[in-house]
Order: structure tokens, then sequence, then C-alpha cells
């Protein structure tokens, strides 16, 4: 009998000790980016690119408010004992991004340039790569580029998350910071010298609604909540200054309250849009199926939730682009 009990005792104790743990927002960052590099790695392992070949759909989408007219490579690297990565030139916006796990510390290179990354740098051992291969020059361009993409790492010890998190409570803290995604100073989420701590609000919101995004260095967002229905609605917009000339462009992806891709007719930019005659830009959203009268730049939603992110590629000066989407205008019910 008292054999039983202690092995109860024992069982019970073991439990508690292998008990997940609870997130909060002190430990968010943390725990989300190991989400993500935890997945990364089943897919591939250390130091080496998953790299998707097609744009992204509704069906194969992976990080949340994914853009839709590039493609995504990714990789999680040991730089403990350092690492070298390399772009080559090409004639296609390209721009590799990186960042520790603890969402900070964010870096990034564009095609023709590389960096040295060591744990003192990176701020961890650990980092994730974001490359981004914009589709504009053609598949075949953007799939050479992603090719020539270099990861020179000097160890490959395997990751462990920090801890074994709770799933529950990181997806009640991520859906009450997603819900200010409409609040967000994208140029104050993402920053080269940004700390993970939950007091900063846009920090915060960063993270969970918009998780690996670039600092305003390389591209502003600006986000704008829809009309609350399933409706005809539109924009009109003056293009940003943007270094168009080194591959530089604009794009509107909407999504669902969730942030997620509602349907493949999601997206426009400044590669394929029809302007107006003053120059000017005019996006219609439309429920799925529809086109409210509109002959171009048409996007479908099917969600009350829907709203749209504005992505800005290597704005000429931060300053500027920075008031252009804090004046972005909203959307307007036809």
């Amino acid at each position: 009998m008292k054999k039983t009990i202690l092995a109860t005792v024992i069982a019970i104790t073991s439990m508690q000790t292998m008990a997940a743990v609870e997130v909060t927002d002190a430990n968010f960052a943390r725990a989300e980016t190991d989400l993500y590099f935890t997945q990364q790695l089943e897919r591939q392992p250390i130091n080496r690119f998953d790299h998707n070949r097609d744009n992204v759909t509704v069906d194969n989408q992976m990080i949340i408010r994914s853009n839709t007219d590039l493609l995504y490579s990714t990789a999680v690297v040991d730089v403990s004992k350092g690492a070298t990565f390399r772009l080559a030139k090409g004639d296609a916006y390209q721009i590799m991004h990186f960042f520790n796990n603890n969402h900070d510390n964010h870096m990034a290179i564009y095609g023709g340039e590389e960096i040295y990354i060591d744990s003192k740098k990176a701020g961890s051992d650990y980092i994730y790569i974001l490359m981004r291969t914009a589709t504009t020059a053609g598949m075949d361009e953007a799939h050479r580029l992603q090719d020539a993409a270099v990861i020179d790492a000097k160890s490959a010890k395997p990751f462990k998350p920090a801890e074994d998190w709770d799933n529950a409570s990181r997806d009640a803290i991520r859906a009450k910071w997603e819900k200010q995604v409409t609040d967000i100073k994208t140029e104050k989420a993402f920053t080269t010298g940004i700390t993970a701590t939950p007091d900063n609000k846009d920090f915060m919101i960063g993270t969970a609604s918009g998780w690996a995004g670039l600092p305003a260095d390389y591209a502003i967002y600006s986000t704008r909540a829809g009309t609350g229905k399933v409706e005809c609605a539109s924009i009109t917009f003056e293009k940003p200054t943007l270094s168009y000339d080194k591959g530089g462009y604009w794009s509107i992806t909407a999504y669902s309250g969730e942030g997620w891709l509602m349907t493949d007719k999601n997206s426009a930019d400044s590669t394929s849009a029809t302007a107006n005659k003053d120059g000017s830009y005019t996006i219609h959203f439309a429920p799925k199926g529809e086109a409210c009268g509109a002959a171009n730049n048409v996007i479908e939603m099917n969600d009350a939730g829907w709203n749209f992110v504005l992505r800005a590629y290597r704005p000429i000066d931060k300053a500027q682009a920075v008031e252009e989407m804090q004046n972005f205008p909203n959307a307007v019910a036809k």
C-alpha cells in the first residue's frame, strides 16, 4: 500500500514538473517565437532554408498576415560560433531579414549584400531568417535568387524551446493583442534596437499580429480596419514615396479579423495595379465572387472583421514614409 501511495505521489509530482508553462505578456514574445522556430525545424533542419516556390495562398499560408506578391524563405540558424549570410544581385526585390528568439534585434540585407552575425550581435545563440523575394521579374528569376542565398554557419547545435509553453494561454494572449492591430505604429513595433518588453504596446501588437515584420528602415506598414461588414468599399490614395528604381514597391492585402487570407483574390500592388488618370490609385474591396462594378484593382473578402495592410518596401526617407502611412485613408463603403 505504501509503495502504491509513493508511486502515485511520484507520478503526480512528475506530471506537475512537466506541466506546460502559462504564457503571459511578459513571456509572450519568446513563446510565440519558439512556436515559429519549432514549426520551421519540423520542415527543415537547423541552418537550412525552407523555400516557398509559389506565392502564398489561402491553403498554404503559415505566417499570420503573409504577403502574396513575393516568395518566402525561412530558416533557423545557430550563430553561437558565428555565421555569414549573403544575397546575390538580381532583377527583383529581395531582402533577408534576421531576428532572435525574443523577436528583437532585427537586421536585414538587400540583394548583393552580406552580413556576419554572432551571438553577441544577435542577442541569442539562434536567429530566424525570413527572406522575401519578389516575383515581379518572373518566377525563374525569383527561384534563382532564392537558390543563390547563402547561409554559412560554423555550428549546428539543435534548438530547444525555452519552455514547454501552454498553447491555450498563448492563443489567448495573441488574441488579446491582435484585437488592437489597427492601433499599431509599425515604425515602433519593428525596430533595429527594440527590446522585448510587455509594456511596449506596439511591440506586443506587432508580435501578435505581424510576427516577423520588417523594421521601418526597410519597410513601412499601415493597417486599417474594414467597414465592419462584408460589403463593397474602396480607398483612393497617392503612391508612396519609395525607391522604385531599386525594386521598391507597395502592396495592399486584405485579411480576416484573425489576420489570415480569406480568398485568393486578396491583394493589389504597384507592379500590376491600374492607376487613375491623375496618378493616384483606387482599390476596391468586394464580397467574394463580386466586383462591385469595378473593372480592375479588386480585392475580395468574406469576413465582417476584414482589414487590410499597406506595405511600402524600400522607403526613400523613413520619416516621410511614416507620415504617409499615418495619413493613409480608411476604406469607405460604396
